[in-house]
Formats: C-alpha cells, sequence, structure tokens
C-alpha cells in the first residue's frame, strides 16, 4: 500500500525535523568539549611548564607566598603545608609524600605537591624554593624562610589550572607569560631579570626576589648573563564530565 502525497510530505518532514534535531545536539556536544579542551598557554617563546597541577584557590582572599630552603646533606626532614609547588635552584632533593611515590628535584625542576610532603636532600647542598597559593590569613610557616609575601587577592572560584613556568633568558632576551583572572608570581633564580606587567606595573629582580603581577608579564634578562626565573599561573576553571 503506496503513502498519499500528504502523507508522504509529513514523513518527509518529520524526518527532516530528526535529523535536523540529531546534528544539533552533535554542535552542542562539540561545542562543549571544544570549550573544555581549547585552553590558553601560559607562556610565549621557549619557556616550558615544569610542573602542574589542579588547584582550589583559597576562600575569600588568597597570596602568593614565597618559602626558601637551604639544602645541606643529612638534614632532618621537612614537612611543607598542602599545595606547594618546590623548585630546586642548587643541589638536589628528593619528595616523598609518605604513599610511596618518590621523586628526585635536580636545579630547574619542580613539583606539585597536592598533600603535605616530606623533604630529604638528596647529596648535594643548595637551595629550594616552595611556592604556595596561600589563604591571606594563613600562618607563617613552620620550616624554611619567608621571603615573599603578597598582598591579598580575591581568587576565581572552583577548580583551577595551575602552571609553573620556566624559562632562561641571555641579557636582553624576552618571554612573555600570559596572565589570567589571578596575579601571576614571577620569582628570579638566577641572575637578574626585569618585569613589566600590562597593568602598567615594573620591577627589577635579583636571584631570590619576586613579586606578583596583574595582565600579561614580559620578562626580560638583564646583566652580562643568563638569568632564569620561574612565574605561577592559575589558569582556566576545570570543568569534569559528569
Amino acid at each position: 500500500m503506496s503513502l498519499s502525497a500528504p502523507s508522504s510530505r509529513a514523513a518527509f518532514a518529520a524526518l527532516l525535523t530528526a535529523l535536523s534535531l540529531i546534528v544539533m545536539l552533535a554542535a552542542g556536544a562539540f561545542a562543549t568539549r571544544a570549550r573544555q579542551t581549547t585552553w590558553a598557554p601560559p607562556a610565549r617563546g621557549h619557556a616550558s611548564v615544569i610542573a602542574q597541577g589542579i588547584v582550589i584557590p583559597p576562600d575569600p582572599e588568597a597570596i602568593w607566598r614565597v618559602t626558601s630552603f637551604e639544602l645541606d646533606a643529612g638534614q632532618p626532614k621537612i614537612e611543607l603545608a598542602a599545595d606547594d609547588v618546590l623548585v630546586v635552584d642548587r643541589g638536589a632533593l628528593i619528595t616523598d609524600e609518605g604513599t610511596g611515590r618518590r621523586a628526585l628535584l635536580l636545579p630547574g625542576e619542580a613539583s606539585f605537591q597536592p598533600r603535605s610532603v616530606h623533604l630529604a636532600d638528596a647529596t648535594a647542598t643548595g637551595a629550594a624554593f616552595a611556592i604556595e597559593l596561600a589563604p591571606n590569613d594563613a600562618p607563617d610557616p613552620e620550616a624554611g624562610t619567608a621571603s615573599y609575601a603578597g598582598p591579598a587577592f580575591v581568587p576565581p572560584t572552583g577548580p583551577r589550572d595551575f602552571d609553573l613556568v620556566r624559562d632562561v633568558l641571555e641579557p636582553g632576551e624576552s618571554t612573555t607569560v600570559i596572565g589570567q583572572e589571578t596575579p601571576v608570581l614571577v620569582l628570579a633564580t638566577a641572575g637578574a631579570i626585569d618585569v613589566k606587567a600590562t597593568d602598567g606595573t615594573s620591577a627589577r629582580f635579583r636571584a631570590g626576589e619576586a613579586g606578583a603581577f596583574s595582565g600579561d608579564v614580559i620578562v626580560t634578562g638583564l646583566g652580562d648573563d643568563a638569568s632564569s626565573f620561574v612565574a605561577a599561573v592559575i589558569g582556566q576553571e576545570i570543568v569534569e564530565s559528569s
């Protein structure tokens, strides 16, 4: 039995409607994936990310804090607070989370530690830094020497991408660190650097000095020898699929 002309047109129209709905749903799913996978790179040039993790910023206010450590073979183990990023400047150390996961960090290497961690110097004397996105009312660290505590700011909410960028710059060479909603922490680890931000602020740092800047940050090497720095960037919100 054949369909009448009106019935055929109605069936064809229903088929087109169904196909359109499928295309719209597929496009929506693709857009969702695109929003979740299109990330802004944290730096331009030959800078590289040496540590990363996911953090939940403190509420309601946060500060950037840097603590320095002198490394000496045979020293007692040091316990740090959660969500520290460890950066080795000179020497070497072993991280031990107490879960069986251990790592050896050498100069220029870093590790994001989402839980309390014990440090033990591996073989050589040297220095290391712990970088922390801390609550504004957090007590002073019990270990190490507090070398920088920045001004308080209201951080974004939700789980966030954390990247620690490092670069080695020849005199006059520059790298741009891409800012997000949270100020960017810049720490000089060797030599001297010039820092300029798109918010109009600027500073010059020698090794061990740090500061926080809003917007994109241009870092330039100073002096006659190569300089190095690290920059902590809190990036986009992490949206996990259900």
